[in-house]
């Protein structure tokens, strides 16, 4: 995990423990330069998140993970009490691929998707698509200002739309995530965490408030 070794594409890990969840014998690919200052970091996969139902709370910096799935009654308890906080459900959609993405309409452009990868600092945008829609790039900088980003706008699962405003996106060269995912752009951490937004990765649903 240094980058100071060789090593085998994967490893099997032979007891690992995360809170109440313990396992072992964990294969587990290797890379190098994970994390700054070379230390060690274990990266948990999509596959141990919804294997073990998590729940994400981004602006708490808390990760649950538990054995069983959470029952009706409990979800519709945590439904309710995130409502009467103002936060509203946005459906995540998933590929054939396992990405997660989330349609947003930007300003009053066509409507397009957004990979929803909260590995991401700040909110990336197709340079291209920047381009087609002629947004342009906030006075001496190089982020795109964003005025106002409305996600769900085709009401999906009949839940509302929730409107995020002053997003401030880093224009990259997104071509391969275009053709691929047919993506446009990729939320960010940051943003996401304005937002109060809470992961819930099994329901394939995000909780979030507007701003």
């Amino acid at each position: 995990m240094h980058g100071k070794k060789t090593f085998q594409k994967s490893v099997i890990l032979e007891n690992v423990t995360i809170g109440s969840i313990k396992l072992s014998d964990v294969n587990a690919n290797v890379f190098q330069h994970v994390a700054p200052c070379n230390v060690p970091t274990l990266v948990l996969g999509r596959v141990f998140l919804k294997r073990y139902h998590a729940i994400i709370d981004l602006s708490q910096k808390k990760l649950y993970l538990d054995y069983k799935k959470l029952s009706q009654f409990a979800m519709n308890k945590i439904q309710n009490t995130l409502l009467r906080q103002q936060s509203r459900a946005v459906p995540l959609l998933s590929l054939g691929s396992g990405s997660m993405v989330i349609p947003v309409q930007i300003n009053h452009f066509t409507p397009v998707l957004f990979l929803f990868d909260t590995g991401t600092g700040v909110t990336l945008l197709s340079q291209a698509y920047a381009k087609i829609q002629h947004l342009k790039q906030a006075h001496n900088t190089k982020e795109i200002l964003i005025t106002k980003l409305i996600m769900n706008p085709l009401n999906l699962s009949f839940q509302p739309k929730v409107s995020l405003s002053k997003i401030s996106a880093q224009p990259v060269n997104l071509t391969m995530l275009r053709k691929y995912l047919y993506v446009q752009g990729i939320f960010g951490l940051s943003d996401m965490i304005k937002a109060h937004t809470i992961i819930f990765l099994n329901e394939g649903v995000v909780y979030l408030r507007s701003h």
